[in-house]
């Protein structure tokens, strides 16, 4: 995800190039009402079918052609989503490991004294997850957390966490609390219970810092990008980021940098307070002139400052562009005139909501799939074909996760034990086996059916 969709200092960019229009002109006037009765004719064959899209503790409706591409998240700490790597955690271990060690020159022994753990890597509560310390500032840790699940690799990390051991205690607690609530989560589908959709998983968690931020494009319309972030407040509203403060603002700085030719080519299409459903914002929808190698193009944007410690209101920032190509905007001649332009940002913007335990994906056909992080114990017949996860530590299996059909018996954890000095010259590594309780982490990425409701 490109940082202009989501970066304040795009805001004070268009800001600096536009000015409060007198709103008398007749064509503006037509299109103040923030209601759209029906979609023009354009737009129609695009929304003839939708999907449901889950992100964070919301949903959106969008078209079925529509692209949708997770960026940046955090739940607590930021994390990222590697499908298909979840066998290239040694790979990446020693990766981390090499820069580590190139940043230790750059320490003092005070440093080292100050932070114990810098460079060591020790097991989480999954298996198969690591926890690897460095420090990038060389005052504070830099921690990653390495999370097999499934066959996909989750990253969750922190750049500057505390030496102190409370603040230790604290991260390691949050990553490994992470780790072993994280499920898989396929693109289709919609949780019903309360919880945090990222890329590609799910978190049925109640989280200090939870961020989310989702793009869209349109296979019909290449040019137009449409994008969301939604940041949960902490103690306090940012309200450096109110859109209509840094409009004005850039307003009275355009205004005496002598832009009024410019500010006359500017059109307003709709702009003021707006309350879309329980957020109070300020809207902000522009087509922007030609101007020094750039072609004319809209620039959409919703902000609200949301509410404090609210993750149902956070911090919402939408916004719609026309005219892009190569991630550069108003790069070509954008392909919606402007109702039409409005008109599918009123639909998008419109179908944001809460997610809701009716929102969740419904059994359409065929046997229900159990809820991901069912438990089942050895010996016991595997009831979902999929990812299993047994929760002892040191099973053999590296990762400890296995993959069972239905129907199959769930096995005994297996361990090596220590050899005898026979076995030891014959090169045999005895093992011993362990009752167990195997979690359902993932489904099998080949099975159509629905999670139960």
């Amino acid at each position: 995800m490109s940082c202009r969709l989501f970066a304040v200092a795009c805001t004070i960019a268009v800001a600096s190039m536009s000015g409060f229009l007198s709103g008398k002109d007749a064509h503006s006037q037509t299109l103040k009402r923030p209601n759209m009765i029906s979609l023009p004719p354009r737009l129609q064959p695009l929304f003839a079918s939708t999907r449901t899209v889950c992100f964070g503790r919301f949903v959106i409706d969008v078209p079925t052609t529509a692209t949708v591409v997770y960026g940046p998240a955090e739940v607590e700490a930021r994390i990222a989503r590697y499908p298909n790597e979840a066998k290239r955690i040694p790979n990446r271990l020693a990766q981390l490991l090499t820069q580590i060690e190139a940043d230790r020159e750059f320490l003092e022994d005070d440093d080292l004294k100050r932070m114990p753990l810098f460079g060591k890597v020790i097991a989480g509560e999954v298996p198969g997850q690591k926890l690897i310390f460095g420090s990038r500032d060389h005052a504070t840790y830099s921690i990653h957390s390495l999370i097999p699940i499934g066959t996909d690799l989750f990253v969750h990390y922190v750049d500057s966490g505390l030496p102190s051991e409370s603040e230790i205690a604290r991260l390691v607690g949050n990553f490994n609390r992470v780790a072993t609530s994280l499920t898989l989560r396929d693109a289709s589908e919609i949780p019903s219970d309360s919880g945090v959709c990222i890329d590609g998983g799910f978190l049925p968690l109640n989280l200090k810092r939870e961020r989310v931020t989702l793009g869209i494009s349109f296979k019909e319309f290449p040019d137009v990008n449409f994008s969301i972030s939604a940041h949960k407040n902490l103690d306090r509203l940012r309200e450096s980021s109110d859109l209509e403060g840094l409009f004005k603002k850039g307003r009275q700085r355009a205004q005496q940098e002598g832009q009024g030719a410019l500010h006359a080519q500017i059109r307003s299409l709709r702009q003021g307070r707006r309350q879309m459903r329980d957020w109070n914002g300020f809207e902000l929808l522009l087509r922007m002139p030609v101007y020094e190698g750039h072609t004319a193009a809209h620039e959409f944007r919703f902000h609200s400052l949301g509410a404090i410690d609210d993750a149902l209101r956070p911090q919402l920032d939408v916004q719609l562009d026309t005219g892009v190509e190569n991630n550069r905007k108003a790069a070509i001649r954008p392909s919606l005139i402007d109702e039409e332009a409005i008109a599918l940002w009123e639909t998008l913007i419109s179908s944001i909501r809460v997610r809701q335990a009716s929102d969740g994906k419904k059994v359409t056909s065929g046997q229900a799939r159990s809820p991901l992080g069912l438990l089942a114990p050895s010996g016991s017949a595997c009831v979902e074909t999929g990812w299993w996860q047994c929760n002892e530590n040191g099973s053999l299996g590296g990762d400890g996760q296995r993959h069972f059909i239905l129907g199959e018996l769930l096995p005994n954890a297996a361990f090596f034990t220590n050899a005898n000095i026979w076995q030891m010259l014959r090169g045999e590594k005895p093992q011993c086996e362990k009752a167990t309780i195997w979690r359902l982490v993932a489904y099998d990425s080949s099975s159509s059916v629905t999670e139960r409701d």
